[in-house]
């Protein structure tokens, strides 16, 4: 019941601009602040869902919002396209999001314009115009400090490139309006003609690991879902974890950081639980162990793009940072002997990890 309530609610703050004349569009404009959305500067979140999104990819991503953020700080809302173009979003919000689906319909509706329409097999189709949605996202977090969440299409949406399904079937070879990850995000993950766009056959279980944050072989859901890389690596991006499984040390979820705006993008689902029920039973009980732990990743992905999670989340994750930052010492030392070499690696994890983050909440919650 309260999930059922949860995606209803999720629904019903969408705001529809499409039937608006131009007096009422600019009426809204002038009222935005008041139709719901938070008085106080970049505290909304926002999930864009359009052509393109997937249903549940959204529902899901809204849950894990509010089971994670404190509610006090954020509110979540759930727009479309027309709410990107046409209202002034970006003075209420601090982060976009956009999950799993296609990410070619996100370009169109946004704005953007091929080249040409049609390429060869193999060839690169290139953005005539990025479209006017598209810059005001890129412009937002480039800009004006704000952070972008891409999971899945969503990733390959916020890429320099996206190839995609290369030699296969469902083959999309496309220049990125966004450019927010300086490379390439290429999949599946699990290799080609893996992906059916109306059904779970394709569908599996990829671990994860990261030292930076730090999590080890955690079971994730993927289906279609990118690895990134890149010919000449930005010194402004982050690997956040890599595929433990599937394509073992390439690179799952990666971070990049444009003056004061932050995006991630990731190729898995981290924020899927176990008990989706569009999953196939296998996959579901290889989650199943795991919901926990893929929650307090979730949260630490928050932390990463400047967002307050809740205080009982924040003090999980600190614990699991301590411990992480003990057994670097404790391993080091006992590997090397050099103990200052480690308790200096030590320091760095727990100013890094830990603080920073929290520094960032107590800011954001004082504002």
């Amino acid at each position: 019941q309260e999930a059922a309530e949860k995606q209803k609610g999720a629904r019903d703050t969408t705001i529809d601009v499409k039937m608006l004349s131009l007096e009422e569009l600019d009426a809204l404009k002038q009222t935005y602040v008041e139709q719901g959305f938070v008085e106080s500067a970049r505290r909304n979140i926002v999930i864009y869902n359009d052509e393109g999104c997937g249903e549940r990819s959204t529902l899901n991503m809204h849950a894990q919002f509010t089971n994670t953020l404190d509610m006090n700080v954020h509110r979540v809302h759930i727009v479309g396209a027309n709410h990107i173009l046409n209202l002034p979003w970006e003075e209420t919000t601090r982060l976009i999001a956009i999950t799993g689906g296609r990410a070619r319909p996100f370009y169109l509706k946004l704005g953007s314009e091929w080249e040409r329409n049609e390429v060869p097999p193999g060839e690169m189709r290139m953005l005539k115009k990025t479209g006017e949605g598209n810059d005001r996202i890129s412009a937002f977090v480039r800009k004006h400090g704000g952070c972008f969440l891409g999971i899945c299409a969503g990733g390959y949406y916020g890429a320099d490139q996206t190839v995609f399904d290369k030699g296969g079937k469902h083959e999309v070879l496309d220049q990125g309006p966004l450019k927010l990850y300086s490379g390439i995000a290429e999949g599946p993950a699990n290799g080609i003609n893996r992906v059916d766009y109306h059904s779970e056959v394709g569908a599996e279980v990829a671990n994860i690991s990261s030292a930076e944050l730090p999590f080890t072989d955690l079971p994730t859901y993927l289906n279609g879902g990118s690895y990134f890389h890149s010919e000449q690596p930005s010194t402004q991006s982050t690997v956040l974890a890599r595929y433990a499984t599937v394509k073992e040390d390439a690179h799952a979820v990666v971070e990049t950081c444009l003056d004061d705006g932050v995006a991630v993008l990731s190729g898995v689902h981290f924020e899927c639980p176990s008990y989706e029920r569009k999953l196939e039973p296998n996959v579901r009980a290889a989650l199943a162990s795991s919901d926990e732990e893929r929650e307090l990743f979730f949260a630490a992905i928050m932390q990463r793009l400047k967002l307050a999670i809740k205080p009982e989340l924040e003090q999980r994750l600190a614990q699991r940072l301590e411990q992480q930052a003990n057994k670097v010492v404790s391993e080091g030392w006992k590997a090397t002997g050099n103990y200052a070499n480690d308790f200096a690696a030590y320091s760095d994890l727990l100013v890094r990890a830990k603080q920073a983050p929290h520094a960032q909440q107590g800011s954001l919650r004082r504002q």
